[in-house]
């Protein structure tokens, strides 16, 4: 049952959603906290790590669940909450994450991104389908990389090119920057509306 608000133009259901997250370094979080902005505008919006997320009472319309992306997969820590999930709760789930992988929009970037991220958005997808929840969606992004992460990368995939190492970790920093995070507002705006 939804609560209305009102408009001069229509009359649109507020939804209880649930923005959870699992952060290490922080770029979670930011990303979690911006979806959040979103869905408070106007909805019932609760913001939360993951670990005070309360399985006894799962009454929300939406979820959205965040994860930094570790070895090309979702953080452990999150599967193992995913796993204390109810069978058909009856909510839809958008999955979000962040990484150290170059971006998209940059040249040759697609093989890196999916030998680093490629099973996420997958293991949103099985476990939603595990569950019987309804998944409406995926949003990723670059996060500025931990120096253990950064001594990984230069190590194993810059190992030849302090050049092209150094460039990478130029274009990391700052990241999740303004425009990530506007493009987490929207990616919430449109999985509100899915």
């Amino acid at each position: 049952s939804y609560k209305t608000l009102n408009t001069a133009h229509s009359i649109i259901p507020i939804m209880r959603i649930l923005v959870a997250y699992y952060t290490q370094s922080g770029n979670t979080e930011k990303v979690a906290k911006a979806i959040h902005e979103e869905a408070e505008k106007n909805h019932d919006s609760v913001l939360l790590a993951i670990d005070n997320i309360n399985f006894e009472n799962m009454d929300y319309d939406l979820i959205f669940l965040g994860a930094p992306c570790h070895s090309s997969d979702i953080a452990l820590a999150v599967k193992e909450v995913m796993d204390k999930f109810p069978e058909n709760p009856g909510f839809r789930l958008a999955g979000f994450i962040t990484h150290a992988a170059p971006t998209l929009e940059e040249v040759g970037a697609e093989e890196v991104y999916e030998r680093w991220v490629g099973k996420s958005e997958g293991s949103y997808v099985t476990f939603c389908n595990e569950k019987g929840i309804d998944f409406v969606g995926f949003f990723n992004c670059q996060g500025v990389a931990t120096q253990e992460v950064k001594d990984f990368i230069k190590d194993h995939i810059y190992s030849e090119s302090v050049e092209e190492y150094s460039k990478y970790v130029e274009k990391a920093e700052g990241h999740p920057d303004a425009v990530d995070l506007e493009n987490a507002r929207k990616f919430a705006a449109r999985m509100i509306l899915s």
